[in-house]
């Protein structure tokens, strides 16, 4: 085990997060979500962020219990602090914490299969 010293960071450090990338899927791509703009695509309410309507690229979680698209919620919370309001749900209005946010994996997944059905339906 070698300790770079400046970060605390191992080569176990190392390996383990090689081998979490290979498990942790990519965000969805621009044709993934493409699909969703179909007739069918769009009456999937739950596959768009409440934020942009817009298909999840990389779907999280929130302290809020609601999945907004990663990009969108952090511009959100990035946005209010930068005016110096309170981090409120986009979804609420209530107080929330701004992070962390984790990713749902989940809905991710389920993305990803109803959208192969869409396409395969072509």
């Amino acid at each position: 085990m070698i300790n770079d010293g400046d970060t605390g960071t191992t080569d176990d450090d190392v390996e383990i997060v090689a081998e979490v990338t290979k498990v942790v899927p990519g965000p969805l791509s621009d044709d993934e979500r493409r699909c969703f703009e179909t007739a069918a695509g769009k009456r999937l309410q739950s596959f768009r962020c409440p934020i942009t309507m817009e298909p999840f690229r990389i779907p999280v979680q929130a302290a809020d219990g609601f999945t907004y698209d990663e990009a969108a919620i952090s511009q959100w919370v990035a946005q209010r602090l930068s005016h110096g309001q309170p981090i409120t749900s986009p979804t609420t209005n209530k107080p929330m914490q701004p992070g962390p946010f984790l990713i749902n994996f989940s809905l991710m997944a389920a993305m990803r299969e109803v959208g192969a059905m869409l396409r395969a339906t072509k």
